[in-house]
């Protein structure tokens, strides 16, 4: 009969703790108190305040990678502002009967010590916001980082305070692009009647292009 409540169970919740082992056997006797201590708690109820508080104190965090993939389309610009001044971090605590992704910042340049503060959590109606906000802060300290790396370098190679004369040697070596080619004044009229005129043809033999060549002109013309 145990076995039958159990595979019952397991098809409509799927596997669980099994809680149906020897009540006298102190593992079973742990996983039931477990089970139902998250009950307690709320399961997967709201996560409160409280409750994060409580899991920071008694629960190890550890750092979570944040993956942009989750991120949507955006632009890293807009939150330039908004992450200029702060660190932020993420990290995974288990609270309520789950690990949640929790939202810190605190002022840049912080000593080591000092405070987090907690902005949010994965469940927050903002939490893809400050998930933006965490990546573009990241984003922003790798380039700070690889910038350092390279002053280190070219201070290593060429003494202290040579880096502005470096970057300027480095920058006049670069071949500089070449801009769009000037157009003709015929290329030019064809653009003026195009945008008058939805017939490139027609607006080629305008620009001045003979009408026995005005179909293969204006197809060129477009392409350019």
């Amino acid at each position: 009969m145990k076995d039958t409540v159990k595979e019952a169970i397991d098809k409509i919740v799927g596997p669980g703790p099994d809680i149906f082992g020897d009540p006298d056997d102190p593992a079973v006797k742990q996983r039931r108190a477990a089970l139902a201590h998250s009950r307690d708690d709320g399961g997967e109820g709201e996560i409160t305040e409280e409750a994060l508080d409580e899991a920071e104190i008694e629960m190890k965090c550890e750092t979570a990678e944040e993956e942009a993939g989750d991120l949507g389309d955006f632009s890293e610009s807009d939150y330039a502002g908004r992450i200029a001044g702060w660190q932020f971090k993420t990290e995974l605590i288990y609270v309520s009967g789950r690990e949640i992704e929790v939202y810190y910042r605190r002022p840049l340049g912080s000593p080591g010590g000092t405070t987090w503060e907690r902005i949010g959590h994965a469940e927050s109606p903002d939490a893809l916001e400050l998930r933006r906000l965490v990546y573009c802060a990241n984003q922003r300290d790798e380039g700070l980082a690889e910038e350092e790396r390279r002053r280190e370098l070219i201070e290593s190679l060429f003494g202290a305070g040579s880096v502005p004369l470096v970057e300027s040697l480095i920058a006049a070596g670069r071949p500089e692009k070449p801009g769009p080619a000037a157009l003709t004044p015929r290329q030019e009229a064809f653009c003026r009647h195009y945008l008058t005129e939805p017939s490139g043809t027609r607006a080629a033999i305008k620009a001045g292009y003979a009408e026995t060549s005005a179909a293969n002109e204006a197809s060129r013309l477009m392409r350019k």
